[in-house]
C-alpha cells in the first residue's frame, strides 16, 4: 500500500547519499551505473517538485528532518523548483533554520543548493542584506562555493565577515 503522503512515499531516496536498490539490479554483467544514477537524480528531482507541490516550504522541511541526504535536496532543488522566489524562499528558510540540532542538516541543504544554481551570489539579491543578522548573513557566505569570487564579493558586501569567515 503506497502512502498519499509524498514526503513519505519519497524519503526513502534521501535515507542516504547511496540509494540502495535490490540485488538483481546489480545482477547484470554489463551493468550502467551512469544510467542508474541518471534515473534516480531524476527520481530524486521529481520527487522534489511533488513534495513541494502537496506542501511548499513546510513539506521539504518535513523530508529534510529524515534525511541523510540533505546536500542531495539541496542541490536538486532549483531544478525541481525553477519559480526563482520560491528558490529564495526556500534558501531563506534553511538559512533562517540553521541553528540547534539541526543546524548541520540545514547548511548541507543550503550547500548543495547554492553549490548548483546558476547565480549563487545574485538569486537572493536584497534579501541578504534585509532584516537578516549576521549570523545569517555569515552563514550564506558560509555555504557558497568556496572560491576567490566569494571572497572579493564578501570584501565588498560584508566586509566585517571577513574574519569569522
Amino acid at each position: 500500500m503506497e502512502s498519499s503522503d509524498p514526503v513519505v512515499r519519497h524519503e526513502w531516496l534521501f535515507k542516504q547519499q547511496w540509494v540502495d536498490e535490490s540485488i538483481e539490479d546489480y545482477d547484470a554483467e554489463n551493468y550502467d551505473y551512469s544510467a542508474r544514477e541518471e534515473r534516480i537524480r531524476r527520481d530524486r528531482t521529481a520527487a522534489i517538485a511533488e513534495i513541494w507541490a502537496a506542501g511548499d516550504v513546510a513539506a521539504i522541511d518535513r523530508l529534510l528532518q529524515s534525511a541523510g541526504a540533505s546536500h542531495v535536496i539541496g542541490a536538486l532543488f532549483p531544478e525541481a523548483i525553477t519559480e526563482p522566489d520560491a528558490v529564495a524562499r526556500f534558501a531563506e528558510h534553511l538559512i533562517r533554520s540553521a541553528k540547534g540540532e539541526r543546524e548541520a542538516t540545514y547548511m548541507n541543504a543550503l550547500g548543495g543548493l547554492l553549490s548548483r544554481h546558476p547565480d549563487p551570489m545574485g538569486f537572493l539579491g536584497a534579501r541578504v542584506h534585509e532584516g537578516w543578522g549576521d549570523k545569517e548573513v555569515l552563514a550564506y557566505w558560509l555555504c557558497l562555493p568556496f572560491r576567490g569570487s566569494t571572497w572579493r564579493a564578501l570584501d565588498v558586501h560584508a566586509p566585517h565577515l571577513t574574519a569569522p569567515y
